[in-house]
């Protein structure tokens, strides 16, 4: 049996031990700080002995300390990874908070917990979730926070824990450790905690989504909410001096800039479509066979000028442009092009498809291609059009 340090003390770091026995790549020890994953919580890392820890798992009343090295049968040091403990704390027990003020402000019980190594989440048993809703929720919690208020952590016997009003009752236990936040939240629960709420520093909600009939929370804490609120300032400045705005007013100018945009992507297109319109009825009056490449354009803007070649009922075309070949044919023309087609894709190692009087068809990488299936296709349809 390994006595767990952390259910009496989570800000204990260094300690010593005893190897009571081994297994491949890991050691048990006497007694351990180090937290072993469950509960929605991560593993402690650290070192025993000055070798890494680099996972720990609970098996059975034991814990496993899977280890980088060999570690010596005496008394070993042992050093819990400090930044990621508190991390971990900070992250766990701002979830107890959260979950806690979201039951206080629409009832919306938690139902899992995950702590990932940037973000946390919680998912709430509510369909949906309303901006209003999660902001009261925050600023329930973070003033708690701020009121710096007592937790507190006892042992019960299952029949004392359920006079208690938890949060949820755990099953098959012999003793179960509370975890209560005065005057507000009462849980069941075996991770790390501090002795205060002002330990968790802040609580920010970053956003949710839908998922599964639940709704899925995002969240961080303390030292991660500062480094986010940070980065999401300096992204907010840059994007902000890019548009010549102050990182506040970034907003309004981005959507100033988008609808800019907007215009000048409708300006683009109506020059586009004039200058193909003039380039189709150049080709067409050359030919009603038009046989073309454009080894440069890309494929919406190849599209605009068949567009305006397929208008004449007369006319066939191949062409080709960047990764792409657009093959068809005027309302006029009453011959199958796609047997045409499709031989010449085979031959060219090219793919595509189509139906009625377009086809297109991209050559990937190799422009060779390409070209061959172009030149292959325009032979065959002028010659069974006699053109």
């Amino acid at each position: 049996m390994t006595e767990k340090l952390y259910l009496a003390d989570s800000y204990l770091r260094k300690f010593e031990a005893r190897v009571v026995s081994r297994r491949p790549g890991g050691v048990v020890l006497d007694r351990t700080a180090f937290y072993a994953t469950s509960g929605g919580q991560p593993h402690d890392t650290g070192t025993i002995a000055g070798v890494a820890v680099t996972g720990v798992e609970g098996e059975g009343e034991e814990v496993v300390h899977a280890v980088a090295g060999e570690i010596p049968d005496g008394p070993v040091a042992c050093e819990v990874d400090g930044a990621r403990r508190t991390d971990h704390t900070e992250q766990h027990h701002g979830q107890h908070i959260l979950s806690r003020a979201f039951i206080e402000e629409m009832g919306a019980e938690t139902v899992s917990f995950h702590l990932g190594a940037d973000r946390a989440t919680i998912d709430l048993d509510v369909r949906d979730l309303s901006e209003g809703e999660a902001e009261r929720a925050e600023e329930l919690a973070n003033r708690v926070v701020r009121e710096n208020r007592p937790v507190e952590v006892t042992w019960h016997t299952p029949a004392e824990a359920k006079g208690l009003g938890l949060r949820k009752m755990p099953e098959g236990l012999d003793r179960v450790r509370v975890v209560a936040i005065r005057d507000f939240d009462r849980c069941a629960c075996g991770g790390t905690h501090p002795a205060r709420t002002g330990d968790v520093g802040q609580i920010r909600v970053l956003g949710w989504e839908k998922t599964k009939g639940r709704v899925r929370v995002t969240f961080v804490c303390g030292g991660r909410a500062l480094r986010d609120a940070r980065e999401r300032h300096r992204a907010l400045a840059a994007a902000g001096a890019a548009l010549g705005a102050g990182a506040l007013d970034a907003p309004v100018a981005a959507a100033k800039a988008r609808e800019e945009l907007r215009a000048l992507a409708r300006e683009r297109d109506d020059l586009r479509a004039r200058a193909a319109e003039s380039e189709a009825a150049a080709l067409l009056t050359a030919s009603r066979f038009v046989r073309a490449a454009y080894p440069d354009r890309e494929a919406p803007a190849l599209l605009v000028l068949t567009r305006f070649l397929s208008a004449a009922p007369e006319a066939v075309f191949v062409v080709t442009g960047k990764g792409c070949l657009v093959a068809g044919c005027g309302i006029g023309v009453s011959h199958d092009l796609a047997p045409a087609f499709r031989e010449a894709c085979a031959a060219g190692t090219v793919r595509g498809g189509g139906r009625g009087r377009l086809f297109q068809a991209a050559g990937g990488t190799d422009p060779a291609a390409l070209e061959a299936a172009a030149d292959a296709l325009a032979k065959r349809l002028a010659a069974e059009l006699g053109r």
